[in-house]
């Protein structure tokens, strides 16, 4: 499966800086335990309560493209921190038959009847 990492934190201090390299490499070895082939890498550093983020937005066009079948991220705030947001981006997903994986939370993994 193709899958597309998306990690965000909300400011560019260090400390933030390495957990968004932190989020990337869990998220990458994730990947690599179930042989997802990793397309792309996206990332953000701006808060998740702003929907017109240049990384969720670039997002937001793989999605309608269609040409990967898993999303990757550390947790779903990552997404957002708006509900309504969140829900509408994985219904989107659930349309375009892409699948959203969060890894620090077992529960929304929609590749399996559980999730």
């Amino acid at each position: 499966m193709k899958a597309i990492i998306y990690a965000r934190v909300s400011t560019t201090m260090q400390e933030e800086h390495e957990n968004l390299i932190f989020q990337i490499q869990r998220c990458k070895d994730f990947c690599k335990l179930k042989d997802y082939k990793i397309k792309k890498i996206i990332q953000d550093t701006e808060s998740g309560g702003k929907d017109t983020r240049i990384g969720f937005l670039e997002l937001q066009e793989e999605v309608e493209k269609a040409d990967f079948d898993v999303l990757v991220v550390y947790e779903s705030s990552r997404i957002s921190r708006k509900t309504i947001t969140m829900i509408n981006f994985v219904h989107t997903l659930q349309e375009k038959d892409i699948k959203f994986i969060s890894i620090s939370q077992p529960e929304l993994d929609t590749t399996s009847a559980t999730g």
